[in-house]
């Protein structure tokens, strides 16, 4: 089996905010290359003394996962001020890739088509002003929010502006969208710098009567890589083949986000399940005790 190339690492979002330590801890004790989390998060991160643990254990903080609301045009002066507040933390712990996302909003009703303009406007403009800072800025689409089904994706995409705005595609909510997730990180591969990776159990999403997700995971149709639907190994394989230089930051949606009264396996279990898919495929881990 070749070497592989592609820089793995691991999201904190599988754990609570109050247990970020742990995450750190645990993350550097399986070698993964780096940790990404909340823009929020790593502000306190940086009050508290977690971001000196994680430099002292050899866990880069890479990326954060920024939401603005894109889709309000009274947001915009708020907006500004948390990535004026969000880009001075993120280079003071050495994070140089700011992950953006749109806040949630009612998929059910809601119109992408009547905010476009404003939406990518939004994300542009963002992307202006983190990279001003020195940061470089992903667009992130997300379920749940106003950038989630495939027609959505593919104009967003289509219309950042590549001096400021790269691509950060998840791929796990990407399939959950209803897009083939391969097939559009092959289409949009040139504008990607940066991935989420995971994986999704498949089929329709249903809600309740009250308009919310059934959550028949506990992580909100999501699950430990391999045991979904996403074609995880096509993905890894084309990004050796293109020699990807961005990093992959594996990703389970925390238990606390989910509606479900079990879940598949808890923190640790999921977390060494996702390393030991990446080791069938021959990935690696630095200094890895487990």
């Amino acid at each position: 089996m070749s070497k592989k190339n592609v820089k793995i690492g691991h999201t904190a979002i599988t754990w609570k905010n109050e247990d970020i330590a742990d995450a750190v801890k645990y993350l550097a004790e399986l070698g993964f290359c780096g940790i990404e989390a909340f823009g929020s998060l790593i502000e306190k991160m940086a009050e508290d003394g977690t971001a000196e643990l994680a430099r002292e254990l050899n866990l880069p903080i890479i990326s954060a996962y920024c939401s603005l609301d894109i889709v309000n045009p009274d947001a915009w002066n708020e907006s500004r001020e948390k990535i004026e507040r969000w880009s001075e933390v993120l280079s003071s712990v050495g994070c140089k890739t700011v992950v953006l996302g749109g806040n949630s909003v009612l998929r059910r009703s809601f119109n992408f088509h009547l905010h476009k303009d404003h939406i990518i406007k939004t994300i542009n403009e963002a992307g202006r002003l983190f990279t001003e800072k020195g940061l470089l800025c992903c667009f992130h689409p997300h379920t749940g929010t106003p950038v989630e089904a495939e027609e959505e994706i593919r104009l967003a995409v289509e219309a950042f502006d590549e001096k400021y705005v790269a691509f950060a595609p998840d791929i796990g909510q990407i399939q959950k969208g209803g897009s083939d997730a391969l097939q559009i990180v092959k289409d949009y591969y040139p504008l990607i710098r940066h991935m989420h990776f995971k994986d999704y159990v498949g089929g329709i999403t249903e809600y309740d009567a009250c308009g919310q997700e059934i959550d028949i995971t506990g992580y909100l149709g999501y699950t430990p890589l391999g045991r979904g639907v996403v074609d995880l190994s096509g993905v890894l394989a084309y990004l050796e083949e293109k020699d990807f230089s961005g990093y992959v930051m594996v990703e389970l949606d925390g238990k606390q986000y989910g509606k479900a009264e079990y879940t598949l396996c808890d923190v640790h279990q999921s977390v060494l399940e996702n390393k030991r898919y990446l080791e069938s495929l021959g990935y690696e881990f630095k200094g890895s005790r487990f």
